[in-house]
């Protein structure tokens, strides 16, 4: 049996429908630069067969990604998306596939690997094996988050990484000597940025809430009587989702 194409596509760069041709075009290792390269695409994808392509931080550019899929699907019916992307697409034929935190194990076997790229001897130990646990159990299992904080085992010990957990945005700073790496903060920042108007007004009044609330206690305290549109709590709390 032939071997499926298998297309990697990394969207963060790209801000509209060109941009993200223009990615999936290197992928392809071809130049897209006239005004029918949308078109020349699909047909080029169309003659490959049986295809994955996989489009990865699609968040920003969710409306383009469903007109690029759209057209492929019409076209091009063999190719398959693989989709990561914190935003649903929006089409008919889209599979919701919702992942999971990590578990508290799979956190510390992160914590440790990432520790030894700063720190080569650095080992889980029975000494030690409580205290990252609650390093990652603080941290909500979050990838990035522990990552930051295993970045630190260069300065600091897992017990005084623990201890400094009480302050966490200034704990988890990306490095300094490495500009590019994104930090807690600018993920925080960068989700808040996804979000409509509307959506980060309802935000920050169940920000009221203290251990989570369910939908009817969210429906008691939102008011989103001053939009001009009609806004149901219900959409507003699935967008948030």
């Amino acid at each position: 049996t032939n071997q499926r194409e298998t297309l990697f596509c990394d969207l963060s760069t790209a801000t509209e429908l060109m941009g993200i041709v223009q990615i999936i075009g290197e992928a392809l290792q071809s130049q897209l630069t006239t005004k029918e390269a949308i078109d020349n695409l699909v047909k080029e994808l169309s003659f490959r067969g049986d295809v994955l392509i996989v489009f990865d931080n699609a968040e920003h550019v969710v409306a383009d990604i469903a007109e690029m899929i759209r057209r492929c699907l019409f076209q091009a019916p063999d190719i398959t998306f693989l989709v990561t992307s914190r935003v649903k697409i929006g089409l008919p034929e889209e599979v919701v596939y919702s992942l999971q935190p990590m578990s508290v194990l799979e956190g510390m076997e992160l914590f440790v690997c990432r520790a030894r790229r700063q720190r080569a001897d650095f080992l889980l130990t029975k000494e030690n094996r409580a205290i990252i646990y609650d390093i990652v159990h603080s941290l909500d299992n979050l990838p990035l988050a522990i990552e930051l904080a295993a970045a630190r085992v260069s300065m600091l010990r897992v017990d005084q990484i623990l201890e400094r957990l009480s302050q966490r945005l200034a704990l988890l700073r990306g490095p300094l000597r490495n500009p590019q790496t994104q930090t807690l903060q600018q993920a925080l920042d960068w989700s808040w940025d996804l979000l409509s108007d509307c959506a980060k007004s309802a935000l920050a009044q169940l920000s009221v809430f203290n251990g989570g609330f369910d939908l009817p206690a969210a429906e008691s305290i939102l008011d989103l009587s001053h939009w001009k549109a009609k806004v149901e709590v219900l959409d507003v709390i699935e967008a948030l989702c």
